[in-house]
């Protein structure tokens, strides 16, 4: 999903009832034998919105260069930032932001 972190990716839209994994890749980033050892995902909307957004977030899950983070639910009409934090062996650390809108199409 990313060639590049620093890069805030609007992705296309999701339907409340969809889970599915958005994978974000940090191994561009990465040094020869880097890894990623922790990361944390969550999930936030505009400010003053009162929302649902950390059931948006179902889990993450860390390989050596890449988060896995599944999505599921969220409100029709609202867009959430997903914002995923990692640290690296080497003592980096790497965030991205992505914009996840949701809509449902037919009512």
């Amino acid at each position: 999903m990313s060639e590049g972190v620093n890069e805030i990716k609007r992705l296309g839209y999701k339907q409340p009832l969809e889970e599915y994994a958005l994978i974000v890749n940090f191994g561009s980033n990465l040094g020869a034998g880097e890894t990623l050892t922790f990361r944390a995902a969550v999930a936030h909307t505009k400010i003053g919105v009162v929302d649902d957004a950390t059931s948006v977030i179902k889990s993450t899950l860390i390989s050596a260069s890449t988060v896995q983070v599944v999505v599921q639910k969220g409100t029709s009409g609202q867009e959430y930032g997903i914002k995923t934090l990692v640290s690296t062996s080497g003592g980096n650390v790497w965030e991205e932001d992505v914009i996840l809108p949701v809509f449902e199409f037919l009512k």
